[in-house]
Order: C-alpha cells, then structure tokens, then sequence
C-alpha cells in the first residue's frame, strides 16, 4: 500500500460551547439563583430588606438597560443579547465605603454576576466524547476554534 499523506479539507472548526460541548442547565428564575445573588450582594456590602427586594431591584435596571443599550444600536437585529453587567453594577451602587475600599465596584458586579450564573446552574458537563473529538481535531493539524455568546460576567 503507497504511503499518503492526507491534507486536511478544513484548515479551522469552530464550536460554540453551550449546547455543543456543554451540557448545561440553567434556570434564572429558581429561588436558588436569586438566593445566591442575595447572598454575595449582602458580602459585598449592598443592603437589601429581602431576596424579593433585590430581585425586584434587579428587574427594573434590567428594564432600564434593555432599553438604554438597544436606544444606543448596542442590540439591534435581534439576536444579539444585551450586556447584563451594567446592572449588576446598578444593584449594587449602595454598598458601603468600606465595602467598596475592599473590592471596587467593576470587580464586585462580576463576582456578584458570577454568584448568579453558578446559583442558577444546576448541571454542566461535556457532552460524551466531546474532549477526545477536540483532540482528534489538533492532532490532525485542525485549528479548533471554542466560541460563545454567553455573557462574559
């Protein structure tokens, strides 16, 4: 049998994560998730009476910067999501002095979106033999390219 060697047909592939290579479950309205962010905004030294109170917040600056960000063509055509770390930020504008001398507002809003993602996540995994596909992939002199359009926060 002659020795071939074969050139890729395709130089790069490229996957989105979510729904690709990552099973993934989340719920922004469970209980747990509005909890988790009511807990870190409390460690970040924001005050609210109550989950409720806080989620209510959160829901008109939500409001706000949808409207905000689509008036300033940052969303247009539809399938672009709006930046939520704006109002992360928002929420938490009434934390204390020293609180904000501890960790300045940019960093608690990210740590305060994070506290989110992970409450209201409730299973995440690679898909079976996602992994080993990716490695297939380089080994075969294919760029792999991994995108997502989830938030950055």
């Amino acid at each position: 049998m002659e020795n071939v060697t074969h050139t890729p047909k395709y130089e790069v592939v490229f996957f989105d994560l979510y729904g690709t290579l990552i099973d993934i479950r989340t719920d922004e309205q469970c209980d747990a998730a509005w909890q988790a962010l009511y807990d870190a905004a409390c460690e970040l030294g924001a005050q609210y009476d109550s989950v409720e109170a806080l989620r209510e917040r959160f829901k008109k600056l939500e409001a706000r910067e949808m409207v905000h960000q689509s008036n300033h063509a940052i969303v247009r055509n539809g399938w672009d999501e709006f930046d939520v770390l704006p109002v992360y930020r928002s929420l938490l504008m009434n934390r204390s002095d020293e609180a904000e001398r501890l960790l300045a507002l940019p960093q608690a809003a990210q740590k305060a979106a994070w506290a989110f993602r992970q409450g209201s996540t409730s299973m995440i995994r690679l898909y079976p033999g996602a992994l080993e596909m990716i490695e297939k992939l380089q080994e075969s002199g294919i760029v792999v390219a991994l995108l997502s359009n989830a938030q950055s926060c």
